[in-house]
């Protein structure tokens, strides 16, 4: 019996993980909600800055979601931050319709904000992590794939708001129906993490705590053979290269539609059709996974009592005996050698506690309150930057413009870094180079840099160049970040991403709340224009304060990279020592939430 991966049973995964990324995205669909705060309620820009803030606080406070993903898995995180995510909507549609609290206050609202965010962020490290090891020779199509559209779901939020919620014959933003967009958003919310659920597992070779505790010896040893499975086989690879196609039209779509739909008067009915197009979109990714063999070769697999492997079909084994790495290559007609297995990468061994106090953690935490937490204090006041440097001027649609240009910059940082660790890993499986991927990560907070620099020195007519670069800067930190520590950590690979999610709310209390807020209101008193602040010099020293944060961040990327890369030519130097396998020093087994060997070892 030849046993593979079931090639399918991936691919619906990632599938699943799309569309969990609409469901990640659906906590941007706060902004809609906040004209009908300002108008319903009489709510100032400070009160929906603060419900705004606390949720952001809360979304990036997910560390428990991540000890609970490395204990359970994630078919307990996902339908647990499914609900949340349901819950925090329906309330805010019940509340708008007067059935929860008559008289609502800023506290309500943050405590429904807060549950929403609760929910929602815990889903990504649910569905990115699960996709990183069930594809560890293809993380790069995860990052170009799943983890950009995870900021592209925003457009379809809005398509969807336009087309269905948004009064027809009216302007006025009383008459739109915000409740029903908020059940409806709660409904998709809880939707998308059930089809997660159904769909997404841990590879058999990287058991959950709780499961890997209850394996027998045999079980185990079982399990972690599968391993070599997932290093040889590589997944279809036009499958792969439609689902970024798909994301690409995504993209072009909802730059298009944002900047048209600002510069352009646009009927009911062009809004109808504009939404009608976004399902069509979010539904074409389901060809992924279907079983057409013309959508990307695949061998049809009897399924076994370990899910995700299963053994060839009478008369098709002869297929896959053999087949390696290269299979993808072959079947597009590329003439690359055969009968090569992918050696696992040296990576961190040991629990994240045991990780706690060490350089290399707290640097990997620094560079991502650069490049995730400065990244947010320039979305988060965009409106703000871009009023103060054109001296109080301020146009809707320009600020949309630039709000769709961070989209698409913040895609494209994103996408490079999937297509940057593909390259590097292949060129790692031939043999030509022992780069690492973390060699990117310097280059998220430089790019930073230079957008706070524009941002400061620039005048307010091209602004343009620093959202651009700001967003791009932000997007290669969320690609390279998730790279980089799933590169990095064997083991507690949950509570590693989910820690160096604190960055963000550290950067949103301290950086947004405190150093931007503050200073932009002592400045706007100043000048007796409060609330708002019409000059460059309003935001100018914020950009240089960000600038310097995103200085040290940058040298602390470059010394997680030195360290990392050191640690890992010396663990490759080893393997080439005749006694290198015996030595106790290069192992291979299952991730847990408990180390495996005293000394590093290796893991997928």
């Amino acid at each position: 019996m030849v046993q593979l991966v079931d090639d399918l049973f991936r691919m619906r995964m990632l599938m699943a993980g799309v569309y969990l990324g609409l469901g990640i995205s659906s906590t941007y669909g706060f902004s809609i909600f906040t004209d009908h705060l300002r108008h319903k309620y009489g709510y100032s820009q400070s009160d929906i800055t603060t419900i705004s803030t606390v949720g952001n606080c809360v979304g990036y406070c997910s560390f428990l979601a991540g000890m609970l993903f490395d204990y359970a898995g994630p078919m307990v995180v996902l339908p647990l931050g499914g609900l949340l995510g349901c819950l925090g909507f329906v309330l805010f549609g019940l509340t708008f319709d007067g059935y929860v609290v008559s008289n609502p206050s800023v506290i309500h609202f943050s405590i429904f904000n807060a549950i929403l965010y609760l929910g929602c962020p815990s889903m990504d490290v649910s569905s990115v992590m699960p996709l990183m090891l069930q594809f560890p020779l293809e993380r790069g199509y995860v990052v170009l794939i799943m983890k950009t559209f995870n900021g592209l779901g925003t457009a379809v939020l809005m398509a969807y708001f336009n087309g269905w919620f948004k009064a027809a014959n009216s302007d006025q933003p009383e008459d739109n129906n915000y409740s029903g967009y908020a059940y409806f958003v709660g409904g998709q919310i809880l939707l998308c993490s059930l089809i997660g659920t159904y769909f997404t597992r841990l590879p058999m070779y990287f058991p959950c705590s709780w499961r890997k505790k209850r394996l027998s010896s045999e079980e185990a040893a079982e399990r972690e053979k599968t391993l070599d499975l997932y290093m040889s086989q590589q997944a279809p690879m036009r499958r792969l290269r439609i689902g970024v196609m798909l994301v690409v039209a995504m993209l072009i779509f909802s730059t298009t539609q944002s900047i048209a739909t600002a510069y352009v008067d646009t009927s009911h009915v062009g809004y109808l059709a504009i939404s009608i197009v976004a399902v069509l979109l979010m539904a074409s990714f389901s060809v992924i996974a279907m079983p057409f063999q013309f959508l990307g070769r695949y061998t049809p697999v009897c399924p076994t009592h370990m899910e995700g492997i299963g053994k060839a079909t009478t008369g098709l084994e002869h297929e896959r005996t053999g087949e390696t790495i290269c299979e993808g290559a072959v079947a597009d007609g590329n003439d690359l050698r055969a009968n090569v297995v992918a050696v696992p990468a040296p990576q961190y061994s040991g629990s994240f506690w045991s990780h706690l106090l060490t350089v290399d953690l707290w640097a990997v935490w620094l560079a991502c309150f650069g490049m995730w937490g400065t990244g947010t204090v320039m979305q988060m006041n965009a409106a703000q930057i871009y009023r103060s440097k054109n001296n109080g001027k301020f146009d809707t649609r320009t600020l949309t413009l630039y709000v769709a240009i961070m989209s698409v910059g913040s895609a494209a940082g994103r996408m490079a870094m999937g297509y940057l660790d593909m390259k590097l890993s292949a060129l790692q499986r031939a043999g030509k180079t022992r780069t690492l991927t973390t060699i990117a990560l310097p280059i998220g907070p430089l790019l930073l840099v230079a957008a706070y620099l524009f941002f400061a020195v620039l005048p307010g007519s091209v602004l343009l160049l620093p959202f651009l670069l700001g967003a791009m800067g932000n997007g290669v930190g969320w690609g390279v970040g998730v790279i980089a520590l799933r590169m990095m950590y064997s083991e507690d690979i949950g509570k590693h991403y989910n820690f160096c999610f604190t960055s963000g709310a550290v950067a949103t209390i301290a950086l947004n709340r405190f150093m931007f807020g503050e200073m932009y209101d002592a400045e706007a008193r100043r000048r007796g224009e409060f609330p708002s602040c019409n000059r460059p010099r309003c935001v100018r020293n914020q950009m240089f304060i960000l600038l310097v944060v995103n200085v040290v961040a940058t040298l602390a990327a470059a010394l997680v990279h030195w360290r990392f890369s050191r640690f890992t030519r010396a663990r490759l130097d080893e393997r080439e020592t005749p006694d290198s396998l015996q030595d106790g020093k290069d192992m291979i087994g299952m991730g847990s939430s408990e180390p495996i060997a005293e000394e590093d070892h290796l893991q997928s």
